[in-house]
């Protein structure tokens, strides 16, 4: 890096020099251009204040590198067991949906879904009084509760009067 940057310092013709630099960098190569030009004293200099900032990437590219290789298998193997999971439930799944779609037609053909439709209806027709019904179980389990921790509470006072009467 420290020979390229001295040269394109010592480069006037911008046209080539952004060429250049694409070939060598691709196509952020122009966006280098800037810090290139530095020359090679600069660069070394920023990268001893990067070492003394912990900015020192060069320590930790290769197991970078080894991580993103296998977080690829990984990402791979777990394609591959879902495949593995899926060949062993698609007989099942295909077995399970003829079942059902048989279930339909039968419903069809014998009144069941009639008959369950018909209930359903007899539900919505009376939901007002299920409501009222199941509004009145929990009331009362709410006042059963309320006069239970009342009495409990009452209890506990009464001991506590007695222990205390008997300690006088």
């Amino acid at each position: 890096m420290s020979e390229v940057s001295d040269k394109f310092k010592g480069f006037t013709d911008d046209a080539n020099k952004t060429a250049l630099a694409m070939a060598l960098f691709g196509k952020s190569g122009a966006e280098l251009i800037p810090f290139l030009n530095t020359g090679s004293e600069e660069i070394a200099k920023l990268s001893k204040e990067a070492k003394q900032l912990g900015l020192d990437f060069a320590a930790i590219a290769k197991p970078s590198e080894e991580f993103n290789d296998n977080l690829t298998r990984l990402k791979g193997a777990a394609v591959g067991l879902g495949v593995d999971i899926a060949k062993e439930l698609l007989p099942v799944l295909i077995s399970a949906e003829e079942r059902v779609l048989e279930f339909i037609k039968s419903a069809r053909e014998d009144g069941t879904i009639q008959r369950f439709a018909g209930a359903i209806g007899v539900l919505v027709d009376n939901f007002d009084k299920f409501a009222v019904i199941i509004g009145s179980r929990i009331a009362f389990s709410v006042i059963a509760q309320g006069f239970t921790l009342i009495t409990g509470t009452i209890a506990s006072m009464g001991a506590a009067a007695t222990v205390t009467a008997g300690s006088l």
